[in-house]
């Protein structure tokens, strides 16, 4: 039996949708059965098995693709994401500039930890020092924001060798 759209051919209805194209296929009538007598008698179609239908369903009529049965349906290969981060290195300089200018809020820029560390530490001593210990907190901030750039820059130094 042969498939009307496509020409596949079957060897046996399995189904009433065709395994390559997903048409209706047309099952044959009847065929004669010989008995123990030797008499012929035709089995009607009421009196076969039902044939299961393939749950896969036709293909609308409006669609050039075909439908696939579920054992040649194919999964999509999974996508493979490629992610890429980019990081730059701190200028040593600007740390320096602004942990010296501005003290703690200026060590954000190179170190967050120390940063608070040294807020911390300020709330305490500027009051206790009626401001003076502004100018021992400042240069403290300006080598503590020197030693963290360098730190992140290092880092990103090793980072780049081992990505290569």
């Amino acid at each position: 039996m042969f498939c009307t759209q496509c020409g596949n051919r079957h060897e046996a209805p399995v189904g009433k949708f065709c395994s390559s194209c997903g048409a209706a296929v047309e099952l044959p009538e009847a065929a004669p059965i010989a008995t123990n007598a030797g008499v012929a008698s035709a089995v009607p179609a009421s009196a076969a098995p039902p044939l299961v239908a393939s749950p896969t369903p036709p293909a609308p009529a409006h669609t050039s693709e075909p439908v696939l049965p579920p054992h040649q349906a194919s999964t999509p290969a999974p996508a493979i994401t490629n992610t890429i981060i980019v990081l730059t290195p701190k200028s040593v300089g600007l740390a320096i500039f602004l942990a010296l200018f501005f003290g703690p809020l200026g060590l954000l820029y190179s170190s967050v930890k120390a940063a608070i560390i040294m807020f911390l530490i300020a709330l305490v001593v500027v009051p206790l020092t009626i401001g003076i210990g502004i100018f021992l907190i400042n240069p403290i901030c300006a080598f503590l924001a020197y030693s963290a750039a360098s730190a992140n820059n290092a880092s990103l130094g090793a980072v780049a060798t081992r990505v290569q």
